[in-house]
């Protein structure tokens, strides 16, 4: 993997922010060892606790699309 063995040593949650970030919560080689997803509330609403968050069904469905 690119930059392999210049990192801490350990996976690391890493996430940026915004719509330019998203793909960092999707995909593994841009960002995070995890992801967070937005669950709908009672009411189907998504509310998203920080800018770039998705919902969990677009989370779900990229993660399908990269095989990951």
């Amino acid at each position: 993997a690119p930059g392999e063995g210049t990192g801490p040593g350990v996976p690391v949650a890493a996430m940026s922010m915004g719509a330019l970030g998203a793909v960092s919560r999707v995909c593994p080689a841009f960002g995070s060892a995890l992801t967070f997803a937005v669950v709908p509330d009672e009411h189907g609403e998504v509310l998203a606790s920080a800018p770039g968050q998705l919902p969990m069904r677009d989370v779900r469905r990229c993660l399908e699309l990269l095989r990951v």
